[in-house]
């Protein structure tokens, strides 16, 4: 195996793991948030409004993590599509090479650094 075949299958690698814990915390949450959903809908929320506050906002807590861990799924899938096509490394932006540095530091990413800084700044706006 050649160092290229043996650096894209550890990357694969790589990238399966953390889809896999990822879409594994994804189960337990929603689970969580199940069983946390069936005891605040079982209260009509009439009690005492910090108790009702502190439901609603652990709810809401979870879901933004729900929906974090959903968005991080989707990118690794995308990466590991990427992968297999012979793109991924390349930033969808600008075509050019990703940092080997910025690719082991955030896995699955698939901007360079100026190219995120530039969709960051538009979302700004």
């Amino acid at each position: 195996m050649d160092k290229a075949t043996e650096a894209r299958t550890t990357t694969e690698a790589r990238i399966q793991a953390e889809l896999d814990a990822v879409l594994l915390r994804l189960r337990q949450l929603g689970q969580a948030i199940a069983v946390e959903a069936e005891t605040t809908d079982s209260l009509d929320l009439a009690g005492d409004l910090f108790d009702n506050a502190q439901a609603v906002e652990t709810r809401e807590l979870g879901q933004l993590g729900v929906a974090r861990l959903t968005a991080r799924a989707r990118r690794l899938k995308t990466a590991l599509v990427r992968l297999q096509e012979g793109v991924y490394g390349r930033c969808e932006e600008c075509g050019k090479p990703i940092p080997p540095a910025r690719l082991r530091a955030i896995l699955g990413v698939a901007t360079c650094v100026v190219c995120q800084e530039a969709l960051e700044r538009a979302g700004d706006r």
